[in-house]
């Protein structure tokens, strides 16, 4: 018996893979060894007979010393199996986490050689469509006599001077136009050149020659020759055009005759803009005009008709024939959006502010789509500031006075702008501010910087000081009448529907009364201030009929508008009528929602009536549109204090 245990003991079947079959590497990865099924019943038996033997080695202690030396064995081979199944482990779990990391770099490659394919069809587009819509014009060539290529002017410097002299109209017209003007540019091989490889070709070759082949490029060709002992012409050749574009003059007059050669030149590629440009070079004034006129003249189609009536509304000094130009433009090209700008300005410049409200309202609707392309661009931006326009007639100016109208303007009118808004916000302090600042530009007596002057002496009611700007401004516009003849009716409308309204308004409040109903009878009877200023003159007056008159005209002549009756209403709240004042005030909010003056006055009716917490409610109200009016934050605290 004990012999046959000990054979059974040995015998036991064993092999060094059953751990690794069992439970190996292949095991934790979710695998299957082939006839593992039918090993199973094998290893059933192998533990069976173990089990047998170690119960039998209890009585037998050669048996058991046997079965110790076995199960030594045994632990010995599970460590080395266990080490070995950790070391396939590990490799395992490295062997993943390489092909992941390769299965990464595959799919960031394909990302990124999808992108630059991306990116370089994204580049060819923009290449071809940038040809395609190419409508510049091209400097071909430039040639010079021998003598002068012989001092150093050959054709590469005369184009370049020509070019540089074109460039300089160009800027002008860009401060000050709607309408883009294309660019002149020298066709030149001076640049860097990257060759494409196995073609011959360079980028800049290959972009010439797309340009060419797809877009509506203009070419053109300088020549200077000397056409007489001393006497030097330039001509100019431009593609499509039967004009000869000549210049002659003395060879010792180069410079004049280049600059002559560029605006003629100029002249024939952007007729438009070269009024333009007439209009802010000095001393062009007669020339701007004459050029406008033979352009409307000339014209051939509707579109172009309207366009250049557009543009003869202007900058015609007659701003009521401006406004007949304008309203014909819009008549034939209703679709057009510059013509209605046009009219508004020439509205607002005739005192119709009725009827400029109007015409801004109709120029903010126009689309981008049905403007020609070279305006499309400038109209988002002149739409903004007509919208900011719109509130400072509705009685909101800080808009207006941020965006700058024609949003290129030069500092010291940018300031003097935002100096008369901050004033007539009632922020005395902040338009003081502004002012000095402009002054430390320019003069102090130029036009906008009187303006801005008069809001602040008339917000701090210091009409003696108000007086004063008034004459400086009458004066500074009569002197501009003789500097500039041509625009001399333009000088008169503003005198009329702005500073003689001033300068009566003054005189009346600092006791001339004579002086002011002289003033006011020179001023017309449909501009919207100047009525109004009628009224309040009437009023200082004593003739309560004649103001109230008056204001019912104002109220008639701008029924949109919310300033009669804001001040309509101060006047009955001084004659102590509150609840009339009350009425006037709910109407003039109702048109000027964000105006603080029908607020504020609402307020004071309110507070005179003893309704103090209604009152606080409306300053506090309009304390939002002018946070910084001292006589606004005043009132409240009376009226805090009253409560």
């Amino acid at each position: 018996m004990p012999g046959h245990i000990t054979d059974t003991v040995k015998e036991l079947p064993y092999r060094s893979g059953d751990l690794a079959e069992s439970g190996g590497i292949e095991g934790l990865l979710g695998e299957e060894k082939d006839g593992a099924e039918g090993e199973a019943p094998i290893v059933g038996a192998d533990a069976v007979a173990l089990a047998v033997a170690m119960d039998a080695a209890k009585h037998d202690p050669e048996l058991a010393r046997k079965a110790g030396n076995y199960l030594d064995e045994q632990q010995a081979l599970v460590k080395l199996q266990v080490k070995h199944f950790d070391e396939e482990r590990h490799l395992a779990i490295a062997a993943a986490k390489r092909k992941r990391y390769l299965d990464r770099l595959r799919i960031v490659g394909a990302t990124m050689l999808a992108a630059l394919g991306v990116a370089v069809t994204g580049a060819f587009i923009m290449f071809v469509w940038d040809a395609a819509h190419d409508t510049g014009v091209v400097l071909d060539a430039a040639s010079t006599p021998a003598p002068m290529t012989d001092r150093g002017l050959n054709g590469a410097a005369l184009a370049n001077e020509l070019i540089g002299r074109l460039d300089r109209i160009h800027s002008l017209v860009a401060k000050h136009s709607i309408t883009r003007s294309d660019e002149v540019r020298k066709d030149s091989d001076d640049k860097v050149k990257v060759e494409i490889p196995e073609t011959g070709l360079s980028l800049q070759q290959l972009s010439r020659y797309v340009h060419r082949a797809l877009g509506n490029q203009r070419h053109m060709s300088i020549e200077l020759v000397g056409s007489a002992p001393g006497i030097l012409s330039l001509y100019v050749h431009i593609d499509g055009t039967a004009d000869e574009i000549r210049a002659s003059g003395p060879e010792a007059d180069l410079d004049h005759l280049i600059g002559e050669a560029a605006e003629k030149t100029f002249q024939v590629l952007d007729p438009i803009n070269t009024v333009v440009y007439l209009e802010h070079a000095d001393g062009r004034d007669a020339d701007m005009l004459s050029l406008a006129q033979r352009l409307v003249a000339s014209a051939t189609s509707a579109s172009d008709r309207a366009n250049l009536l557009g543009l003869l509304a202007l900058i015609e000094p007659d701003r009521a024939l401006a406004v007949r130009h304008a309203t014909i433009a819009e008549a034939i090209a209703p679709e057009l959006a510059a013509d209605v700008l046009m009219l508004a300005r020439a509205q607002g410049d005739l005192g119709h502010d009725e009827q400029q409200l109007a015409a801004l309202r109709r120029f903010i609707a126009k689309r981008a789509a049905d403007q020609p392309p070279n305006q499309r661009e400038s109209l988002p931006r002149l739409q903004a500031a007509a919208a900011a326009q719109i509130d400072a007639l509705l009685g909101d100016p800080a808009r207006f006075a941020m965006l700058d109208y024609f949003a290129r303007s030069p500092v010291d009118l940018q300031l003097a702008r935002r100096a008369a808004a901050a004033a007539l916000t009632h922020d005395v302090a902040l338009s003081r501010q502004l002012f000095q600042q402009s002054v430390d530009v320019v003069p102090p007596d130029t036009e906008d910087g009187l303006m801005a002057r008069w809001h602040a002496d008339v917000e701090d009611n210091d009409w003696p000081s108000a007086l004063g700007d008034a004459q400086q401004l009458l004066a500074r516009q009569e002197r501009g009448k003789s500097e500039h003849p041509v625009k001399a009716p333009s000088y008169e409308f503003t005198e009329t529907t702005l500073t003689r309204p001033w300068l009566a308004l003054a005189s009346a409040k600092t006791g001339n009364l004579a002086g002011a109903h002289n003033l006011i009878e020179t001023t017309p009877t449909d501009c919207y201030a100047c009525i109004r200023i009628r009224a309040e003159i009437a009023e200082i007056a004593g003739d309560k009929t004649e103001s109230d008159r008056w204001f019912k005209e104002a109220l008639r002549q701008g029924p949109s508008l919310p300033f009669a009756e804001a001040e309509y209403g101060v006047i009955l709240l001084a004659r102590g009528e509150a609840e009339r004042a009350i009425e006037a005030f709910r109407a003039a909010h109702q048109k000027g929602p964000r105006f603080a003056d029908p607020l504020k006055g609402w307020g004071d009716a309110l507070a005179a009536q003893t309704k103090s917490a209604a009152a606080i409610e409306k300053y506090e109200e309009a304390l939002k549109y002018a946070p910084n009016w001292k006589q606004l934050r005043d009132a409240r605290e009376a009226a805090k204090h009253a409560s």
